[in-house]
Formats: structure tokens, sequence, C-alpha cells
């Protein structure tokens, strides 16, 4: 039986050379990784533990900041404020904003790292 079109023929082509990672039979992975087992886990403690602690520290910061924010807005609604603050009120009202803002910014990094945490996994960057 004949087919028309190209016939195959194995030997058309010369050997490619094999490159020297598949000659090397000896070789293995783990001997070409300079990390062992004990290095992954310490870097994984070290990133969880550093997590830890940036996490108890912004839940002391947020805290410090919303105690902040508490006494300026009590200082607001105090009956007597424009007889005693009535010429810091702009200070004031600007105090509050960066307040309100860096509690903010300090609830979304608190979230991230709870989330992460709930995960089981590192930061970015860590």
């Amino acid at each position: 039986m004949s087919c028309s079109g190209p016939q195959f023929r194995p030997n058309n082509n010369p050997p490619k050379e094999t490159p020297k990672a598949l000659q090397d039979q000896t070789s293995d992975i783990r001997s070409l990784s300079k990390r062992t087992n004990n290095d992954l886990v310490e870097e994984l403690y070290q990133g969880l533990a550093y997590e830890h602690t940036e996490l108890k520290a912004i839940e002391k910061e947020i805290a410090n900041v919303e105690r902040e924010v508490l006494r300026i807005e009590s200082m607001f609604s105090a009956h007597d404020f424009y007889e005693k603050h009535g010429n810091q009120m702009a200070d004031l009202t600007a105090e509050l904003a960066a307040a309100k803002r860096k509690a903010d910014t300090l609830y979304a990094r608190w979230h991230e790292l709870e989330e992460l945490k709930s995960r089981g996994e590192r930061k970015p960057g860590a």
C-alpha cells in the first residue's frame, strides 16, 4: 500500500546534542539547591513570627489611635468647647481627620495580616 506525500525517514535529521543536565544521570535536584529543609522551615517560622509581632503592634497602635479620636471627639462634644478650644478648632479638626485616616490604614493592614494568618500564609515580600 502506498501513501502519497512525504515519507517518514527516521535518519533524515542528524542527532541533536543532548543537554548536559540530561547527560549527567548522577545529578540530584537536592544537590543543586543550597537550602535545606531546616532553612525553609526557619524562614517560614521567622516570617510568621514577624507577622505575629507586627499584628500585636498594630493592635496596640489601633487602640492608641482610637483613644486619640475619642479624646478629640469628646472635646468637640463638650458644652464649653468654643470657650476652651474655639481658637484651636482648625487644628483639632485636622488632627481628628489625620487620626481617622491613620486608623483606617492600620485597620486595613490588620485585616491583611489576619487574612494571612487565617490562611497560614506569609506576607508578601517577607
